[in-house]
């Protein structure tokens, strides 16, 4: 295999599937006028962010806004444009949308197109703050797709904060790893103390250097002037030995590299003096490991999330309670 050029964009989507689809197929060409045969997108950067987009309150016009814009998968019009320009171009391209199934279910999807048109998709496995108000999770299939330029796997944001996820892609034979993702900061002023941020850095990196894989980390890009919880920027390409080789900062731009993904695999086992045989088979024991003790971990979440559940519902129904306590009393009185 030979040196690709890949791109990984930094960009601002609009609460405006149009404008951000018309700003995609702008992009694919300024990307191919450039060489590059590989683009990634952001998480939902198709279907936009409505305005005032909140992880702690799960409004409804949030779900009323994803679940209007949400488009079957590959059917969809947006997506089938998005196919005719990757054919056209002779590119892959990879975004995140909220896509919608015949049975009626919301997700936040990741898909990946080339030249030979539709390639799949992949679900989110684990929604961060409120999104499971608006989307469904995905389960835990993690599929990895063989093409051309490598065998390609994909997931979302938060999912790369979750070491078995990529684990599982290497072990089905994943090259590069794309992660479209909506990562905030906390305040831009704080630069590399910005916690948030450097949080996005080492999940992302870790993913890479873990597992032995190509990750193209694409997120959302802050407006000139935002401070305080701007969309993070910082779409990176990282390399599994070398780690970061090309990073955005904030602002709308794209972070690109040329690397042949087997020969950089290659070059971390040499590196490294293990065989991809050994480096395999510590995998297979983690996730082994991880399997045994998820049962476990499931059950004691559901048990913190019940007591958690009563709790606040008591609490909340205290003063109301307590009122009613008051009145009945005294009322029992006379």
């Amino acid at each position: 295999m030979s040196q690709i050029r890949m791109e990984a964009y930094s960009m601002i989507a609009e609460a405006d599937k149009a404008q951000n689809l018309e700003k995609f197929l702008k992009f694919m060409e300024e990307s191919a006028a450039r060489g590059t045969k590989l683009v990634l997108f952001p998480e939902l950067s198709l279907t936009g962010l409505p305005e005032n987009l909140s992880m702690a309150r799960p409004l409804p016009e949030f779900s009323e806004y994803f679940h209007g814009n949400a488009e079957l998968v590959p059917e969809g019009e947006s997506v089938q444009k998005l196919i005719e320009k990757a054919k056209a171009l002779g590119m892959y391209a990879s975004w995140s949308m909220t896509s919608r199934d015949r049975e009626g279910r919301y997700r936040n999807t990741a898909v990946l197109v080339g030249p030979e048109g539709y390639i799949g998709k992949y679900f989110k496995q684990n929604p961060a703050g409120t999104e499971s108000f608006q989307m469904e999770a995905g389960h835990a299939e993690c599929p990895v797709f063989d093409t051309p330029i490598g065998k390609i796997g994909l997931l979302i944001c938060y999912d790369k904060a979750f070491p078995e996820v990529v684990r599982k892609m290497k072990l089905e034979g994943a090259e590069i790893v794309l992660a479209p993702t909506a990562w905030p900061g906390m305040d831009r002023r704080l630069d590399k103390l910005d916690l948030m941020m450097q949080y996005h850095r080492w999940s992302g990196t870790s993913c890479a250097l873990e597992n032995g894989v190509v990750v193209v980390d694409a997120n959302h890009a802050s407006p000139s002037g935002a401070t305080t919880g701007p969309e993070g920027g910082h779409s990176r390409i990282i390399h599994p030995l070398k780690g970061v080789v090309s990073e955005t900062g904030w602002e709308e731009g794209y972070a690109a590299a040329e690397l042949d993904p087997q020969a950089a695999i290659e070059e971390y086992y040499s590196a490294l003096g293990i065989s991809k045989e050994a480096h395999l088979q510590r995998l297979r024991t983690a996730q082994a490991r991880f399997e045994k003790r998820k049962l476990l971990r499931d059950a004691a979440g559901v048990n913190i999330r019940f007591y958690a559940r009563a709790g606040a519902a008591f609490v909340s129904n205290l003063p109301s309670a307590l009122q009613w306590r008051i009145r009945t009393a005294r009322a029992g009185k006379q």
